[in-house]
């Protein structure tokens, strides 16, 4: 016995044709196609993850800046790799996982913005009614606990600050170790915001700079409202920015003037980089081929760039934010206040504070019985 079969069109219009050995067969196979043909036509009208998720950015424009790039850097390098070209209403549970496994490597406060950029792009398509129920409720972030910070030593603080001395750099430096200025506060910092004069000379805080396409953008939008503060500065800073002083502009710029762009930034952080200890990639001919390859080279204390003039000369980490957890760690090691050392730095939360810096106050008996006697009237007994 011959083939039944009938011809019916898929979800893209194209003619299919479904086969059965007999009539009721045919139509059950038929019904069947046609469900799922209608099915698919359904999902293909719903948008993609990447459509979603860059409508719902475009809702962000209220968040500071630095929370939006959070999302942005979710949304491009984490989430639209994995789940971007799936249609929001296939997406499932385990697929949100999948997303957060691709990220295992990564640290705990990344896994953290991603997890909270895909419950908010699932809300989002919930509340539009693209899908019913999000894949996200279960969703939890996991990643490596971060690595204690270790700050500058002294010794490490004046090997720097020689090293950098008359350098492009220099002035970064000195914010960040004695001001303890977030990056995009010290490169947004104007002479308008530097008070030299009078019994406390200190910088107000009032601007920020971030990069759009390498492009410095400076406004007067910080992090959160606890980061408009006033900082009092000591000799190593004040000294510094006298020499320094200009009638207005920026306090760190190229010599045109102009705020620094991210190139400009990289370029002048380069200079403490190519000073430092560690490893690097140096091309080289293999004996055996004869051709170029790349060999990873150690560099040491004391020795020579290849050509070039350079001297290896810090063997410890440097990173911009190194600076600022230098400074922190300098007020507290002295027995500041923690919460002068919270609006210092402009924390909104005494807990980031309290987060961060805890492991370096003292807890034994021995160095508070000086404080609970002195609180209650000197007596020991």
């Amino acid at each position: 016995m011959g083939y039944l079969k009938k011809k019916v069109k898929d979800e893209r219009g194209a003619w299919i044709a479904v086969y059965a050995r007999s009539q009721e067969e045919l139509d059950e196979k038929v019904e069947a196609r046609l469900t799922q043909i209608e099915a698919a036509k359904v999902l293909a009208s719903q948008p993609y993850v990447y459509q979603v998720a860059a409508n719902w950015y475009a809702t962000t424009t209220q968040r500071s800046f630095k929370r939006r790039e959070d999302y942005r850097n979710a949304i491009n390098r984490h989430i639209c790799p994995v789940i971007g070209q799936m249609h929001i209403a296939e997406v499932t549970s385990a697929d949100v996982a999948s997303v957060m496994t691709a990220a295992d490597g990564y640290s705990r406060s990344l896994q953290d913005k991603i997890a909270s950029t895909l419950r908010q792009v699932f809300s989002y398509a919930k509340e539009k009614e693209y899908i019913s129920e999000s894949p996200c409720d279960k969703l939890k972030a996991g990643g490596k606990k971060p690595s204690e910070k270790n700050a500058l030593t002294p010794e490490e603080q004046s090997t720097l600050l020689r090293v950098v001395a008359g350098q492009p750099i220099e002035g970064f430096v000195r914010l960040g170790l004695f001001a303890g200025l977030r990056r995009e506060e010290i490169l947004g910092l104007m002479w308008d915001c530097v008070v030299l004069d009078g019994p406390a000379p200190h910088v107000k805080v009032r601007r920020a700079l971030r990069w759009e396409h390498n492009r410095p953008v400076v406004s007067d939008t910080l992090k959160s409202y606890a980061s408009r503060r006033d900082v009092p500065i000591p000799p190593q800073l004040s000294e510094w920015l006298r020499e320094h002083q200009a009638a207005s502009g920026y306090v760190i710029c190229t010599e045109a003037g102009q705020p620094w762009s991210e190139a400009s930034f990289k370029s002048a952080w380069g200079y403490i980089k190519r000073r430092q200890t560690g490893t690097v990639a140096r091309q080289r001919m293999d004996p055996k081929t004869g051709k170029p390859c790349k060999v990873q080279v150690e560099k040491k204390l004391g020795d020579k760039v290849p050509n070039s003039a350079v001297t290896i000369e810090i063997d410890f980490p440097v990173t911009p934010h190194i600076l600022r957890h230098t400074y922190a760690t300098s007020l507290l090691m002295a027995g500041t206040n923690i919460k002068i050392v919270q609006h210092l730095l402009g924390h909104e939360k005494v807990d980031t504070t309290l987060n961060i810096y805890t492991h370096l106050m003292e807890r034994s008996a021995e160095a508070n019985i000086g404080a609970v006697c002195a609180a209650f009237g000197g007596g020991r007994g």
